[in-house]
Parts: structure tokens; sequence; C-alpha cells
């Protein structure tokens, strides 16, 4: 009788452990907002996207800026048809180098991390001493190189001291 009634016990509890809503009142972690500098936009259509990423947005006091993405498209003259899907109207690339001219005649020349992309998402990486530059001299200009197609793009910038202002809002190097 007594092993009756611990098994229907434990069938109601399981029951309506299945019917409660546990997560109601619990913070998760996925709800952290993550807020991180709005892109430098290259081009009118947003088709060149450069955007640092925050590191340490969790840790108050030691957020860092020390990589970037740049999002873009390396656009095919002519568009190839394809019998299914719609057409590819651009190149993919596995590699792409950005050179950032600076106001003071130096540059500061990045390669991305290596990986293939055709929605083309390029990750890059600072150095200590590439980032001290970003942080110290204003930016004229901007040349993004698809190192598999060799198309450049080169680009004024109409918001000089977009990485100064970032990095030194961050700039809590390692």
């Amino acid at each position: 009788m007594k092993l009756k009634f611990s098994a229907t016990l434990f069938l109601v509890v399981v029951f309506l452990g299945f019917m409660m809503d546990y997560d109601s009142g619990v913070e998760s972690y996925s709800k952290i907002e993550i807020t991180q500098p709005p892109p430098l936009i290259l081009t009118p259509d947003s088709t060149f996207k450069l955007q640092p990423i925050v590191e340490n947005v969790d840790l108050k006091g030691y957020e860092v800026i020390f990589s970037f993405k740049l999002y873009y498209k390396d656009k095919m003259a002519k568009p190839i048809d394809l019998k299914k899907g719609p057409p590819i109207d651009g190149y993919c690339s596995d590699l792409t180098i950005i050179t950032f001219y600076l106001e003071n005649q130096d540059s500061v020349k990045v390669e991305s991390v290596k990986r293939m992309s055709c929605q083309i998402l390029a990750i890059f990486n600072l150095t200590k001493e590439q980032n001290s530059k970003l942080r110290t001299y204003p930016m004229k200009s901007i040349k993004v190189l698809n190192y598999v197609t060799e198309n450049q793009y080169t680009f004024s910038v109409s918001d000089k001291v977009y990485w100064n202002r970032w990095i030194n809002k961050y700039n809590n190097w390692r």
C-alpha cells in the first residue's frame, strides 16, 4: 500500500511539474544586454559596414576593443543565374585585408582571420601597436582588399575620429 501511495504521489508531482512555468521569475544569462558601438557605414547602400567588437561587456571596467568586423559584398559585374535559387551577385572570400590611412601619413594594415564567407563577414584582430595607432590618430581613408579576387575598394571617411572615440572609450587593454 505504501509503495502504491508513493508511486501515485510521484506521478502527481511529475504531472504538476510539467504544468508549472519554472522560468517565470528567473533571470537568464541570455537576457544580458550587450551594447556594441554602431557600425561605421562606408557606402550609401550599406554594403560596407565596419564595426568594433567590445569584449568583456559584462565586466564593467574591463571592456576592451581588440577586434572588429567588416561586412561587405564584393559585387560581380554580371550576376550568375542559377536554375534553382536566387542569382549569385557577389564573390566569396577567405581573406580580406584592410588598410587604415591616418591623418599623420601613417597607415595600419590588418589581415582578417581566415574563414570562407560569401556574405562576407571578415573578422580582424588588432595588435597592441595597431590599436595604439587607431586610438591616437584620426583616419583619412580606408582601403578594403578581397585577397581572393584582388578587388579593392577605397573609401573616404566622414567620421575621422570614429576609432579614436570607441577605442578610447573601451581602452582596458590586456
